[in-house]
């Protein structure tokens, strides 16, 4: 089966998700935020397709050690194509998980369903969740493509009004970007554009201005 876009070019599972400790799940991804919200657009896509709250997803982005080599986040195309490789990830991931649960209860996986990350069966919990299975399930393994993905009509977050992970930290001056950079001998530049048609850069124009104030004129 074909892999989306860049799941093709990054297929391994644990490139893309992981549980690092009880209650919390990595997300990775080669987009980063530029005021697009699109983080919060990829946390609300894999909380629905792995059926978890959206408070137990971290993002990580544009790490390019250790997240998905995404090409350009550029041209609307983070959903596009980011988007819909996480969450068939995300769909292979919830379908191993299943595979485990079901050996471990000795059923079969089609009898299980997973709510807010735990695992049951016929409505009921059967004790086991993403986190106590995650010893037990490798993802260092590529990505089928065959997992079906949660319906529409099932959506809790995709589509929703969900709190904006970005903008608190932009509110109170956390984050840093290229423009925040600074270099060693680092120098600033500005453009100087001629008052009328014709004009040149004088000398004089060259040389710093003063920023003496001006005095004040005389009413007498």
């Amino acid at each position: 089966m074909t892999l989306p876009g860049p799941l093709a070019e990054n297929p391994s599972l644990d490139r893309w998700v992981s549980f690092p400790a009880p209650g919390e799940v990595t997300i990775c991804t080669g987009r980063v935020e530029i005021g697009q919200g699109v983080l919060t657009a990829m946390a609300q896509i894999a909380a629905d397709e792995l059926d978890v709250a959206i408070e137990c997803i971290s993002i990580r982005s544009g790490d390019t050690d250790l997240t998905p080599n995404e090409g350009y986040t550029a041209g609307s195309q983070s959903i596009q194509f980011g988007g819909i490789a996480l969450r068939q990830v995300c769909a292979d991931v919830r379908a191993l998980f299943l595979i485990e649960a079901a050996r471990v209860l000795g059923c079969d996986a089609a009898e299980l369903a997973v709510r807010d990350g735990q695992f049951l069966r016929d409505g009921d919990s059967i004790g086991q969740n993403y986190w106590t299975l995650a010893g037990d399930v490798s993802l260092a393994r590529n990505a089928t493509g065959t997992a079906s993905h949660k319906p529409v009509k099932d959506y809790a977050f995709v589509g929703s009004n969900t709190a904006r992970l970005d903008l608190a930290a932009k509110v109170f001056g956390a984050p840093v970007f290229i423009h925040d950079m600074a270099l060693d001998g680092m120098v600033h530049a500005r453009v100087v554009r001629q008052p009328n048609r014709g004009a040149t850069i004088s000398e004089r124009s060259m040389r710093p201005q003063s920023a003496a104030p001006r005095a004040a004129r005389s009413s007498s």
